[in-house]
């Protein structure tokens, strides 16, 4: 950083245009010392521009999907009354999003010993794990302050925040049993139940919020706002399923396929091995996860085992039902651009997974 930036540094930053954060145009240590001038001396904002928010900015700019933005524009479309919402309120609740789920996954790498991320070393390899934190827990109030520049009403706001804040407490209930269940200690029964317990609380409360922002900022109903984030939930245990398989099957996953059957997780395969598969499949792939890190059992169990074709049209049919459900529950006569959007991302998530 050439020069700590001046005090009438927030005026110059053009938040009514764009949010910034993940925009080349508008850096993130540009926007962080607009916010903080107040508190930080030369020195101070020195440290913090070169070994906090430069690393930040340049996780936050690795190659990605921009999966939960899409699903921030779903969730808005959804309301046909929104009208224009405007560059600045959807980017900024967008970027909110994006900067939260980068956060989350400084965290899970950590936890899971996890050496690459987006096609980079992981955070914490780079930065040391006190660091990465420190980093990843920042990232998760960062949000909140975007998410304060978007052009609420009182009460939206109000509303944004309750859900903000009561997705995180649910997705820390279901990051800690993901990480403190042990798969090989409980009876698969209760397993498949908490399996999916787990998914609904780590990723579909977070993937609902997505869809939520997005309406609460088009003037969504507390009744369709409880609608869409039903849907989301269900969405995003739909989305954990089809990633949980993918652990299983994708070449492309590297040194990360198999990772939570070899740390004993509740991954959701459970569930399907024990709705769908019987007494044998389940003891064939228990001794396949034995086994592990060799591989031999497992390659072989899934090249005889149909059981991956049984879940993943469960998991095709469940989210064309969800999406039948939504429409009907907003009482939507045709098809609105929301649910167009939202069929779009299913059959690009689907076609993906598959």
């Amino acid at each position: 950083m050439d020069k700590v930036v001046s005090q009438n540094m927030r005026a110059q930053i053009p938040y009514g245009a764009i949010s910034g954060l993940l925009n080349s145009d508008f850096k993130l240590p540009d926007l962080f010392f607009a916010d903080n001038i107040d508190c930080l001396n030369v020195e101070s904002a020195l440290q913090l521009s070169t070994n906090f928010i430069d690393p930040i900015h340049d996780y936050l700019n690795r190659p990605r999907k921009n999966f939960r933005s899409s699903l921030v524009e779903a969730g808005s479309q959804l309301i046909a009354s929104g009208g224009d919402l405007g560059l600045l309120n959807l980017s900024l609740i967008k970027d909110a999003m994006e900067c939260l789920h980068a956060g989350s996954l400084i965290v899970d790498d950590i936890q899971d010993g996890s050496t690459v991320r987006r096609g980079q070393p992981s955070f914490h390899l780079q930065h040391g794990i006190p660091a990465a934190i420190c980093a990843a827990n920042w990232m998760y109030f960062w949000p909140l302050r975007l998410l304060e520049k978007v052009e609420w009403s009182q009460i939206q706001k109000i509303q944004a925040y309750d859900f903000f804040s009561r997705a995180l407490e649910l997705g820390h209930y279901g990051q800690y049993l993901d990480i403190t269940i042990k798969a090989n200690e409980i009876p698969e029964q209760r397993l498949a139940d908490l399996s999916i317990k787990t998914a609904e609380l780590k990723t579909g409360t977070i993937t609902a919020l997505a869809f939520v922002l997005g309406a609460i900022a088009a003037g969504a109903s507390h009744d369709q706002l409880s609608i869409i984030c039903s849907f989301g939930s269900k969405f995003g245990l739909a989305l954990q399923r089809l990633d949980d398989w993918s652990n299983l099957y994708s070449v492309k996953a590297g040194d990360k396929r198999l990772e939570d059957l070899i740390q004993n997780k509740p991954t959701t395969v459970w569930h399907d091995l024990v709705r769908f598969g019987d007494s044998e499949d389940i003891s064939t792939f228990k001794s396949a996860i034995e086994s592990l890190p060799n591989t031999d059992l497992i390659n072989a169990w899934l090249d005889s085992s149909d059981l991956h074709r049984k879940s993943f049209s469960d998991i095709q049919n469940n989210l064309h039902l969800s999406i039948d459900e939504l429409k009907a529950a907003l009482d939507e006569k045709g098809e609105t651009l929301g649910i167009k959007t939202i069929k779009n991302i299913t059959e690009k998530l689907l076609l993906a997974y598959n």
